[in-house]
């Protein structure tokens, strides 16, 4: 199992075991938006989260525009800036 996917297990791991609704700077996000935001931010695609979280493409993608309508973020690159800025992943956690 290479790094990047042990860590990722290992977040979901740890958001699993979270509350259902989480504050995260000036939104609230649910624990399902949360795995979506991590794993996107960490450079997977949204056919790739589809397959981990055992949901479907339309899923993830409807999670990702929720994610962005409440943070006013437009694109996934955006995702990444702000996990990094309130310490979902760490910048070294990127697969991009």
């Amino acid at each position: 199992m290479n790094a990047t996917l042990l860590k990722l297990t290992v977040t979901l791991q740890e958001i699993k075991e979270g509350p259902e609704r989480i504050h995260i700077g000036d939104c609230t996000i649910t624990r399902s938006q949360l795995y979506v935001l991590v794993c996107l931010s960490m450079g997977l695609s949204e056919k790739q989260v589809a397959t981990l979280l055992c949901r479907s493409v339309k899923t993830v993608q409807k999670h990702s525009q929720n994610i962005k309508k409440r943070t006013g973020i437009r694109s996934n690159i955006g995702l990444a800036h702000f996990a990094i800025k309130h310490g979902l992943i760490n910048a070294g956690d990127y697969t991009i």
